[in-house]
């Protein structure tokens, strides 16, 4: 990507809502992290709570992350 072309696509995707869910066996705190720094970066919307899982993935999991995309999916359609 050039210098030219990253105004254009920050404007393109600035406002937009986004979700995010994180795995991870110890930790998700890194990538959290990282993902604000970018989402900051592109002005994106957060639409709910990060969903942070550490372990295995259960129903428990399963439902909260469909609740994350049913959330984004309202978002979308305001």
């Amino acid at each position: 990507m050039t210098m030219e072309m990253s105004p254009r696509i920050c404007d393109h995707v600035a406002g937009r809502p986004y979700g995010l869910w994180v795995h991870g066996n110890n930790d998700t705190v890194g990538a959290t992290n990282a993902v604000d720094k970018v989402a900051t970066g592109l002005a994106l919307n957060k639409a709910a709570d990060v969903l942070e899982v550490i372990g295995t993935i259960d129903a428990g999991v399963r439902e909260r992350a469909y609740e994350l995309g049913g959330t984004l999916a309202a978002t979308l359609m305001e």
